[in-house]
């Protein structure tokens, strides 16, 4: 059954808002400013783009020997850029052809709707009170369980640690949801990708994409905040779900920064070591507190030049250090 959320949930309020811009901003600086890995969606999605445009319909079997050869590379490439071919990743044990039902999936006519999924296609489809009306929904879930049905066996076939076959827990065997959506956004992009930043930058209501409610959750988000993504997505640069993914990648990638290095070094470089003990106990709190006040701006100073760097430091050192002396 569904948990009943507090609607406040699906509010984005207007510091969450900044946020998100700013988020994007940094997402799309870190794509121009170097031949990085953040370009390989960019290729992957253009051309699987151009690929459905003119086969749409079709079955992988039925595209010629160049197209076949350049989806299998492109999707295999961007999921490799993307972390979805580590050690511990089943794709590893195979050659990309594992992928070539995959591609005969996200070019069914069935996910015509979801191709770039967009603010109007949502309200077009959305129904608040009987999901088997949404069509958008229904859709996602199918072409999810799709693509879990047609990679499990490769997933249940081998161990995570090794290339020799062992018998695995029902846990191991699964399909990540993380390889699913990344799929999902390089291809169709219909849905982020939910990879451990987004999971850790977004409420628990939005956080699993093999649950029916929470991706309706993610969708009611979007419909009941209209107007802030037709401003987010005014320009048509990226399609909405890719601007949803750079954002709350890019959170949850600088609140992962924080926790495992900006705490540290705050620790053991700003304050003597003799007070790391009381400030431990502020700064597991700190991110959260300043996060309210004012989104983003401690990670982005942190992150870059060494003037921003200082004034964070200082910031730290005036609100916390020097009011934990006073005291």
């Amino acid at each position: 059954m569904p948990k009943n959320y507090d609607e406040s949930v699906f509010e984005i309020s207007k510091d969450e808002q900044d946020y998100v811009k700013r988020a994007i901003k940094l997402f799309e600086e870190k794509e121009n400013s170097f031949e990085t890995r953040y370009r390989s969606w960019d290729s992957c999605h253009n051309f699987f783009n151009e690929l459905y445009k003119k086969n749409h319909g079709k079955k992988f079997e039925e595209l010629s020997d160049v197209e076949k050869e350049l989806a299998l590379l492109n999707l295999s490439y961007y999921l490799a850029s993307w972390g979805m071919y580590r050690g511990s990743s089943f794709t590893l044990q195979f050659d990309n052809s594992i992928f070539k039902d995959v591609i005969s999936t996200v070019l069914k006519d069935d996910f015509k709707i979801l191709w770039n999924l967009n603010l109007e296609t949502i309200k077009e489809f959305y129904n608040e009170t009987d999901d088997n009306k949404n069509d958008v929904l229904m859709r996602l879930i199918q072409v999810g369980n799709e693509l879990n049905e047609i990679l499990k066996p490769y997933r249940q076939h081998y161990s995570t640690k090794s290339d020799v076959r062992v018998k695995q827990t029902n846990e191991e065997k699964e399909v990540s949801q993380t390889l699913i959506t990344k799929i999902l956004l390089g291809t169709i992009c219909c849905c982020p990708a939910y990879d451990q930043f987004y999971y850790s930058a977004v409420d628990s209501a939005f956080n699993n994409f093999f649950n029916c409610y929470k991706v309706k959750n993610l969708l009611k988000r979007i419909v009941k905040n209209e107007e802030f993504f037709k401003e987010l997505n005014a320009d048509k640069k990226y399609p909405l779900m890719k601007q949803i993914d750079m954002a709350y990648f890019t959170i949850g990638l600088e609140k992962d920064f924080y926790e495992n290095y900006y705490k540290k070094y705050i620790v053991n470089n700003i304050v003597p070591r003799d007070e790391n003990k009381q400030l431990r106990k502020y700064l597991n709190q700190f991110y959260y507190k300043y996060d309210e006040k004012s989104p983003c701006e401690l990670h982005v100073a942190f992150t870059h030049d060494e003037a921003n760097k200082a004034k964070a430091e200082r910031y730290i050192k005036q609100h916390f250090v020097e009011k934990e002396r006073e005291k």
